[in-house]
């Protein structure tokens, strides 16, 4: 298991920690978000802000008094994956977020035992394209927390791309990317586990032109012979879909495709590189540190 836990929530272990259920669709919200929406979340559930540090990552630690319980939660924002942390000893809570989990498509990787500080700890991971949820609980009898978190790991800035007609590059590089599905598609029947973080790029008709915009955990639906992603953006002009809809898309209403190896070499992003070579050498070397790109050659 990927070392993704807050040093400053172990002091939870000594509390008496019940964090106030919140579902699947509220935990995969916090980590697909920025900090003011965060807080702003948060505010409505009648938690503060206690704990707040900036390194590489920003790690915030929200609190609420509640029926003599102390509920926390941690949150960590980085560049390369977003996480929230906390601890729950209800079973049924935490069995219907297993149920959840499974009904929304994620797959249970592997139940491993994970020995760390002498503590003898159970493991389970589970995953869905670019999130991912963790179960700890330790095997002493004596102790019945389990440490959840959920994980959303970023590939790039998820950003809405308006084109111009008359942008010859970034049309020739949207043919590029038709004339090269053969790539994307291959690797995504891939049953090797060779490939991860799969995603697409679609046009969506407005009345002030074509947006287009990227879909995230893009899977293939081999019922329909086409590709479910997830809205990675509220759109700008394009009022039938949100931020967070999956949607269903045709191999030939695709304007790019972008998907990665397990060296986490980027494969495909055509319209991305061109958009990336107009930057300035500052703004490059920020995008390929916040989004860890690294194209194939």
């Amino acid at each position: 298991m990927k070392n993704k836990l807050l040093v400053c929530i172990l002091f939870l272990l000594v509390q008496n920690t019940y964090s106030q259920e919140m579902d699947l669709a509220d935990l995969q919200k916090l980590v697909n978000t920025n900090k003011v929406e965060i807080d702003s979340f948060f505010n409505t559930k009648n938690y503060k802000l206690v704990k707040e540090e900036i390194s590489n990552c920003e790690n915030l630690i929200y609190h609420q008094e509640k029926d003599q319980n102390n509920n926390y939660y941690a949150v960590t924002i980085c560049s390369k994956e977003n996480v929230v942390e906390f601890y729950n000893n209800d079973m049924k809570y935490i069995n219907d977020l297993k149920t959840s989990l499974i009904q929304n498509n994620y797959q249970l990787i592997n139940i491993e035992n994970e020995v760390k500080s002498q503590n003898n700890n159970l493991v389970e991971f589970y995953k869905n394209g670019s999130f991912e949820a963790y179960f700890v609980s330790s095997k002493n009898a004596t102790s019945d927390l389990v440490l959840i978190s959920m994980v959303k790991e970023n590939v790039i800035s998820d950003k809405i791309i308006e084109v111009k007609l008359s942008d010859d590059e970034i049309n020739e590089a949207i043919n590029k990317a038709k004339s090269n599905f053969s790539q994307f598609d291959k690797a995504i029947k891939d049953t090797g586990n060779n490939y991860k973080k799969f995603m697409l790029k679609k046009g969506f008709i407005s009345e002030f032109g074509v947006e287009h915009i990227w879909l995230v955990d893009v899977r293939y639906n081999s019922d329909k012979n086409n590709f479910i992603g997830m809205v990675a953006n509220d759109p700008i002009h394009v009022k039938e879909i949100k931020s967070g809809d999956f949607i269903e898309v045709d191999k030939n209403e695709i304007s790019d495709w972008l998907f990665c190896d397990n060296d986490d070499f980027t494969y495909g992003g055509y319209t991305l590189q061109i958009l990336r070579n107009r930057l300035s050498k500052e703004e490059k070397k920020q995008f390929d540190e916040e989004n860890n790109i690294k194209f194939k050659q």
